[in-house]
């Protein structure tokens, strides 16, 4: 098909739809033919050559972990170590 095929093809079906809208009027196929043609002329008219979207980027992490010379030590006593337990107390027998 070449262009004015298309365009002809174009003007026919929206001229089609305009009828069907209109409630399907006899003897005014010329009147939706006119209006389907300057309403696809308009659109190509303001038709904008197509948007090229810059590509998406990852985003960076806003969170950042303190480097190993910055964190402080821990505190004595705060967390027991794993260690020798101390020895069971014996209770004497009653008797």
């Amino acid at each position: 098909m070449n262009e004015s095929q298309l365009r002809r093809e174009a003007i026919a079906e929206r001229a089609y739809y305009l009828w069907e809208a209109a409630g399907k009027p006899a003897g005014r196929d010329e009147e939706f033919w006119t209006r389907a043609e300057s309403e696809l002329t308009a659109a190509v008219a303001s038709a904008a050559p197509p948007v090229i979207a810059p590509p998406i980027v990852a985003p960076v992490p806003t969170t950042t972990v303190a480097p190993l010379h910055e964190v402080p030590p821990p505190i004595k006593g705060a967390v027991k170590t794993p260690g020798r337990r101390p020895p069971l107390r014996r209770t004497p027998k009653r008797t």
